[in-house]
């Protein structure tokens, strides 16, 4: 449990104890054995915390009068999924639907579309013999086989698996789906008509994931007219131009105008398309007819209108019509009503993007991890998602007739404060406000590398000297009459001395 903590395995735990001079550990077979065991207690500890969470869900439902107590309770998860390995050639994937609410997993689900014993058979061709029938019929309680196709088609799956056994398992109807606007999975779960034909899920996408189409589109259109002149003869990456640190700001203030206005979808659109008209507007043509109005109004052309100051200092290089032209598509896709409804409640998938790195940071990435390995890293990390060390591990503790000690204990009440604490940093407006100073200062800094004239030619030579020219290199001159070699026949300083 210590090595699979730390996201290690017995040929790490036999390394250590040869550095430390300790006795080697027990051998492969029965290490095999005690994972396997460990694995089926953790697994059911894990249940009994994920049944606790939903029975908190129903109390906070109960309070605040969404549910009357009768029936099954709804409620709102954010689904998402993972894969053990970078790209769609994954063997094991994972799962999960985490409450909006409360913020813990109620539900996952481990997929695998290998198994090595039945891989075996079919390596030996004999998987239509009767040995191999006998042999399955045993082997089908513990096969890791449990999805057929690609690791890409896990996600869809997985979530209808949940789906289909709340119902079940927690006493539960997820009749809101918080996706990454991208993923089939939904489509998927509403095909199969989890909870009857009656019963219609709605879907709401991450603002989060909705934030970052700015940059991206922005990007792919920068990529697509790389080193081609726009109308008004300039490229239009460059200095003054959609440099990277603009497609940044566009992207922060895309998200600020979701996150501000929530529920209203249609001031969002307007919020959205006032930054691109603020960018554009000069003093000549101020373009503020988007921005929001009043003394409260983050833009200042619209606080001295009301208040009657002068604080509103025009851009030194605003977007040129140009540019606006090139722009507005995306900005007019990114605006409309039909994506900004529904990214209206502001929901994100941040706790499944935490939840991830727990469980990859039992089970790293790089390394290859046995099918119990991998249920069993998945059942810690989300135990200690959802409850933290000290209340997962003691209930665990009791469950393998092991005893808590007291350095246990202060140890894992340590760690826990220390990721409250952490988590609470990390929260704060400072913090916050600094990582996007940081982000503002990379992109920067990336504009100082793309657009940096230092190498070029005029750097080393002056404009009025050509390089190729050959009258303003130094010519070679006779010794005797001083006059230049070029055109100095032989013998004529010797003619000018007789004369």
């Amino acid at each position: 449990m210590a090595m699979r903590t730390i996201g290690k395995s017995r040929n790490a735990l036999l390394k250590f104890c040869s550095i430390m001079d300790l006795p080697a550990p027990i051998n492969y077979k029965p290490f095999k054995k005690h994972t396997e065991a460990l694995k089926e207690a953790s697994e059911k500890t894990c249940r009994d915390k994920m049944i606790e969470s939903a029975e908190e869900l129903k109390i906070i439902k109960r309070d605040s009068s969404e549910w009357d107590g009768e029936g099954l309770c709804k409620c709102a998860v954010s689904v998402d999924g993972s894969w053990s390995h970078v790209g769609y050639c994954a063997r094991n994937g994972f799962v999960s639907v985490i409450s909006v609410d409360t913020g813990k997993v109620l539900d996952y689900v481990t997929l695998s579309n290998e198994c090595k014993g039945c891989k075996q058979w079919e390596r030996e061709r004999k998987t239509n013999t009767r040995e191999f029938l006998s042999w399955f019929v045993e082997h089908d309680k513990v096969c890791t086989l449990n999805h057929e196709g690609s690791a890409k088609t896990m996600e869809a799956q997985g979530a209808v698996m949940l789906f289909r056994r709340s119902q079940n398992f927690n006493g539960l109807q997820y009749t809101t789906f918080v996706g990454d606007g991208d993923s089939s999975a939904y489509g998927s779960v509403v095909d199969s008509h989890p909870y009857g034909p009656t019963i219609i899920i709605q879907k709401e996408d991450c603002v989060g994931h909705i934030q970052g189409r700015m940059g991206k589109h922005l990007k792919r259109l920068v990529d697509q007219n790389k080193g081609k002149k726009l109308a008004d003869g300039k490229q239009m990456t460059g200095k003054g131009r959609l440099t990277n640190k603009l497609i940044n700001s566009f992207q922060v203030f895309y998200g600020m105008a979701i996150r501000k206005n929530k529920g209203d979808a249609l001031a969002m659109q307007k919020n959205v398309m006032a930054i691109l008209y603020h960018y554009s507007s000069t003093k000549e043509e101020p373009q503020h007819h988007f921005c929001p109005e009043g003394e409260s109004s983050w833009c200042k052309w619209q606080v001295d209108k009301v208040s009657g100051t002068r604080n509103y200092l025009p851009l030194k290089n605003p977007l040129s019509p140009v540019l606006v032209e090139m722009i507005k598509p995306v900005f007019d896709k990114l605006s409309s009503q039909q994506l900004l409804k529904g990214a209206e409640k502001c929901l994100t998938q941040n706790q499944n993007e935490s939840l991830h790195h727990v469980i990859w940071s039992y089970l790293p990435k790089g390394e290859y991890h046995s099918p119990t390995e991998t249920l069993l890293g998945v059942a810690l990390a989300v135990g200690h998602f959802n409850d933290g060390m000290v209340n997962f591990n003691t209930q665990l503790f009791y469950e393998i007739n092991l005893k808590v000690g007291i350095n246990n204990k202060s140890i894992w009440e340590a760690i826990d404060n220390t990721r409250l604490k952490h988590a609470a940093y990390k929260h704060s407006d400072n913090v916050k406000q600094r990582r996007k100073d940081l982000k503002a200062m990379e992109a920067a800094k990336l504009d100082s590398l793309q657009y940096d004239d230092s190498y070029s030619k005029e750097q080393y030579y002056s404009k009025d000297v050509s390089v190729n020219n050959s009258k303003n290199k130094a010519q070679r001159k006779c010794k005797k009459c001083g006059n230049p070699m070029k055109g100095h026949k032989r013998g004529s300083c010797e003619q000018a001395t007789v004369d």
